[in-house]
């Protein structure tokens, strides 16, 4: 596992989010495989939410990669990984401020697959450090956001039960 010292905002800390990391192998691998995958569902506008747009691989149960993610993920932070998804966004791309409402009961979990430094993500309405392999875990109601950037982006995002 990466030790990556992250400076963020005591407004993050304050509402219980903490930053993590996954192994740079785990990322490689993460990031090569979304990179080489052509099937992902659109979620856009109307459909999901007027200013959100973004593509989505949801990690089949039964899949080696996501037994593989999950091995990692809840031994490391001793949680129950519920549903693991790969999220890609263009630089045009954006995720609207929002609560995750679909997963009731789960905290969230989100980890920057590419190694552009282009940082996208926002948490309780601050922009936050990104790197490759560094993400934050979010305790279940944190609204957090993605703005559009210069470069395409990965993220891993997980949902787990605490």
């Amino acid at each position: 596992m990466n030790n990556l010292a992250l400076p963020v905002s005591q407004t993050v800390y304050r509402d219980g989010v903490f930053p993590v990391s996954i192994s740079q192998s785990l990322t490689d691998k993460l990031l090569d495989e979304a990179k080489a995958r052509t099937a992902y569902h659109r979620l856009s506008g109307l459909s999901y939410a007027p200013d959100t747009h973004f593509d989505v691989w949801i990690l089949p149960s039964d899949s080696a990669l996501y037994a593989l993610v999950k091995q990692h993920i809840d031994g490391m932070l001793n949680v129950d990984s519920d549903v693991i998804r790969i999220h890609r966004m263009s630089d045009a791309d954006t995720i609207e401020r929002h609560v995750d409402s679909g997963y009731p009961d789960r905290d969230t979990l989100v980890f920057r697959l590419d190694n552009h430094d282009d940082p996208r993500f926002i948490i309780n309405d601050s922009a936050v450090p990104e790197s490759q392999g560094a993400g934050y875990y979010m305790p279940e109601g944190t609204p957090h956001a993605v703005s559009s950037g210069l470069t395409e982006r990965y993220s891993l995002t997980i949902w787990v039960k605490p």
